[in-house]
């Protein structure tokens, strides 16, 4: 497995050796995209009003530079969408799958979604707030 770079934003993961953060979902890792694959989601379906981009933190696995998880778990950034009406999960940064669909409560009991560190935005907030931080795609500063 050849493995490209990847944004660790937990500075202390930096000192890790031979050691990078992926986030699976039972396939293979994401390549660190997933603040911009939500955004866009959200864009390409914005006539689904019920649809919010959520930024928060995510339990997950480190792996090892050869792919094979260790035991050790880390809290991350990350993003997501989340269809209000439906109280699904939507998660266009799943692997070889691309978008993963499963119920909130199961994606919130496998992350240990911290729900006291969510943002979530509607379609026109994530315009006004991506373009106010200089049109990236998150994680952006708390509102709370």
């Amino acid at each position: 497995m050849e493995i490209q770079n990847h944004p660790i934003q937990n500075k202390w993961a930096v000192a890790l050796v031979d050691i990078i953060l992926l986030m699976t979902h039972g396939d293979i890792p994401q390549n660190g995209k997933c603040y911009e694959r939500a955004f866009h989601y959200i864009k390409e379906n914005k006539a689904n009003d019920n649809l919010r981009l959520v930024h928060g933190e995510i339990y997950c696995y480190v792996y090892k530079a050869d792919g094979l998880p260790t035991k050790n778990k880390l809290r991350m950034g990350h993003a997501w969408v989340e269809d209000m009406s439906l109280e699904i999960v939507i998660d266009p940064s799943g692997g070889k799958r691309k978008t993963v669909t499963v119920t909130k409560n199961d994606y919130y009991a496998k992350y240990n979604v911290d729900v006291d560190k969510l943002n979530r935005y509607t379609y026109n907030e994530m315009l006004k707030i991506g373009f106010e931080n200089g049109g990236n795609y998150g994680p952006w500063k708390s509102r709370k």
